[in-house]
């Protein structure tokens, strides 16, 4: 049961580090969580994230894998989620 409102908290903290001009690492730490305290209930998560960005060229592409694991706290109980991924993003290339 998720709580039916409250208000949303979320920070994260990133560094990178370029090996080339089209190949970085990056990590990441986040939390998030919510307080509701009408329903006396406070959800968080926090997490550790490692990726790169791998340049697909000149187009503005970028080919992201990464790997990480969030520990999840709720109504008491603490559960870790590791996940993969991989996903694509573009940003316009600075001339």
């Amino acid at each position: 049961m998720e709580p039916a409102s409250g208000w949303p908290l979320y920070a994260a903290f990133l560094a990178d580090y370029s090996l080339t001009s089209s190949f970085r690492f990056y990590g990441a730490v986040d939390v998030l969580g919510v307080a509701s305290p009408r329903e006396n209930t406070r959800l968080f998560q926090t997490g550790l994230i490692l990726g790169c960005d791998i340049d697909l060229g000149e187009t503005g592409l970028a080919l992201r894998p990464e790997i990480g694991a969030h520990r999840i706290a709720s109504f008491g109980a603490l559960r870790s989620a590791p996940h993969l991924g991989i996903g694509l993003s573009w940003s316009p290339k600075r001339r």
